[in-house]
């Protein structure tokens, strides 16, 4: 390791902990280690390849970083699937290649945090790494204890404000943020991938339908396009979350959702494999154009949870729900 390098990063560094002896492989350990003041973390073999994954709070965010034993060469960006227990979630990764223990690295979104705390086995996978499985025993008391208290002013590493950031040395050896390459918020945004080949409606379809509402082009945000079974059929169902599309070229009422945006909510296409194609057989639903629905299952169906502001609800205040099929139909039922 040269010597700037260590010197600079003698207090922000990563640190995903050696590997921890057998007796604990797959068993979620937490506490301080040789260059972390505090975080939870998980070791397996895979094949004849090392992985261990960090969670960790840096600079008041939550952050999970993934070592294989074979590293890149250099620093890079890509995309990071997380599988939870079936469940694919993609976080925007950084290989963070100046650090102590050089490591793909994401920022945790709460909805990530949660899987990984309540889910058995975790496979993840980034640019020709993976894919690795790791178990989640005692992940989630791990976890709580490495970050209690981020995000609240009193989490750990508060002082870490270039931790994400790609570095690189001067003149003098020292260490700086490297600023050309920018600092896109990372978010759970799945690849431009095709759909299932029997979805109910395909990528193509959806791309004709936008481009006569926008001629110009249409720019996908995060999480405009899921994919659940939500009639319990076995064929995967398609959501198009309006709040995640733009028309750049557009007038004002089409930049965000191409029309299907109200003051504070915007519309769910819910395109369901049991309604008859071409008959105007989307479900709409409405969501918080700033709150992104979730996905999860209940009593072992699929369900849609929503947020929305406006008409019965309290001034100023969002009710909540869930939509799941009941056989016939996509039912609501407040939760808040």
């Amino acid at each position: 390791m040269r010597r700037w390098f260590a010197a600079f990063f003698a207090t922000i560094t990563l640190a995903a902990p050696a590997a921890a002896d057998g007796h604990f492989w797959g068993q979620w350990q937490h506490g301080p280690s040789e260059f972390l003041d505090y975080g939870a973390w998980v070791s397996e073999r895979d094949g004849g390849d090392l992985v261990t994954a960090t969670v960790l709070c840096a600079a008041d965010a939550s952050y999970l970083s993934v070592a294989w034993l074979q590293g890149e060469t250099e620093q890079a960006e890509g995309q990071m699937q997380i599988t939870v227990d079936g469940r694919p979630m993609w976080l925007n990764a950084r290989y963070l290649l100046f650090v102590a223990e050089p490591a793909w690295t994401v920022r945790l979104l709460p909805e990530v945090i949660d899987a990984l705390r309540g889910g058995s086995i975790v496979t993840l996978q980034v640019a020709t790494r993976g894919p690795s499985t790791l178990r989640l025993n005692g992940s989630a008391a791990a976890i709580d204890a490495a970050l209690q208290g981020c995000g609240t002013g009193a989490g750990y590493h508060t002082e870490w404000a270039n931790f994400f950031n790609f570095m690189s040395p001067d003149a003098n050896g020292m260490m700086h943020p490297v600023a050309n390459l920018g600092d896109p918020p990372p978010s759970e945004v799945p690849p431009p991938a095709a759909l299932p080949e029997d979805a109910p409606i395909t990528r193509a379809e959806l791309e004709a339908g936008w481009a006569g509402q926008c001629p110009t082009g249409v720019t996908l945000g995060e999480g405009a396009i899921r994919i659940a079974d939500l009639d319990a059929d076995g064929t995967q169902d398609v959501i198009v979350n309006s709040a995640a599309l733009r028309c750049e070229g557009g007038g004002f009422a089409m930049l965000r959702g191409l029309g299907n945006c109200g003051m504070h909510n915007c519309a769910l296409f819910i395109y369901l494999s049991t309604a008859a194609p071409g008959s105007g057989w989307s479900t709409v639903i409405q969501n918080h154009m700033e709150i992104p629905p979730t996905f999860d299952m209940r009593n072992g169906t699929a369900a849609i949870g929503t947020a929305v502001q406006g008409g019965s609800c309290p001034f100023a205040e969002v009710c909540r729900g869930t939509w799941q099929w009941d056989g016939t139909a996509m039912i609501y039922t407040p939760t808040q």
